[in-house]
């Protein structure tokens, strides 16, 4: 008995040999984006729960009682008076007194200069100009500082032309003797303390006769 076999068109042949093609491009790009999204998530996840704890809300702060608002209140009343009697023996230090004096040279007139206090505990200088008896200076001065202690001295210039030349009369116990010569020991300089209790007068810087510069 013959088969009944029915021949095959070639166009039926390829169609029952088709291969299924690949998935679409666009399709995986999808997936992948997809992929990213979901560990990005994880990620962000994790740090959020690690780094970023959930923040509570801030409790609203309660009214002290009676006795607690008492207690604040001698407190900042101390504090600021505690303030107040820094600020006033701050402004104590502060306080100018004036002292004076008189000036010599051993010549008939009075050289432009500086008139220099030190204070021998902060080495600090404090100097007033002088303009010279020629241009309208007193042989007398009076000069305003802070409280402390110092020693005195005339910086009588010598040349116009250079301002860091001069010779210096001293505030010693030399400069006090008017009657005798003075002794090698008495050009130790005089010690000042100036206070606003008291002011200090008769400061003459006259001594010019020293065979060693004193230690100013």
């Amino acid at each position: 008995m013959e088969e009944n076999t029915t021949p095959q068109t070639p166009d039926l042949v390829e169609s029952n040999n088709e291969v299924t093609p690949p998935p679409h491009k666009s399709m995986l790009a999808y997936i992948v984006i997809g992929l990213v999204i979901l560990a990005a998530g994880l990620v962000g996840g994790f740090y959020a729960r690690n780094f970023f704890p959930e923040q509570r809300p801030i409790p609203p702060l309660e009214e002290p009682d009676a006795e607690t608002q008492a207690r604040f209140d001698k407190e900042n009343e101390e504090y600021a008076e505690k303030l107040k009697k820094q600020e006033m023996e701050g402004n104590e230090g502060n306080i100018l007194s004036t002292v004076s004096g008189k000036l010599c040279y051993p010549s008939d007139h009075l050289p432009q200069g500086n008139i220099v206090a030190k204070d021998i505990q902060t080495k600090e200088l404090f100097t007033q100009k002088y303009p010279g008896s020629g241009n309208g200076g007193k042989s007398t001065f009076d000069m305003e500082l802070p409280e402390g202690t110092y020693i005195f001295r005339y910086e009588a210039g010598v040349n116009e032309n250079k301002p860091d030349e001069f010779l210096a009369g001293y505030y010693t116990q030399c400069a006090t003797i008017t009657d005798r010569g003075c002794l090698d020991t008495e050009h130790q300089l005089i010690q000042v303390q100036v206070s606003s209790q008291s002011v200090a007068e008769s400061i003459s810087l006259c001594d010019f006769y020293y065979s060693a510069e004193p230690d100013f």
